[in-house]
């Protein structure tokens, strides 16, 4: 079996995964103890990613009209056209 690394927490008894794994009886593993701040700092930028993401998609509906290049009023010298 290749090397595989999953997320687990520790639930005060037991190291639980957090997503399922098929894993042979008697597997070995390695635990790596992240320090709570370390995991608190990557669950709030999952949560920001996760805001901005769910803001993004209201301000950019699947219904937003498609707005021709000649509405806009001056052009950016800097714009390549990308």
């Amino acid at each position: 079996m290749n090397a595989l690394t999953l997320r687990a927490h520790f639930d005060g008894k037991h190291i639980c995964l957090d997503e399922p794994a098929d894993l042979p009886l008697d597997t070995e593993l390695l635990v790596t103890v992240v320090p709570q701040s370390e995991a608190a700092l990557q669950a709030e930028r999952r949560e920001w990613a996760e805001f901005s993401m769910q803001n993004l998609a209201q301000a950019y509906g699947d219904d937003e009209p498609e707005y021709p290049r000649s509405m806009v009023k001056k052009l950016n010298p800097k714009y390549e056209g990308r």
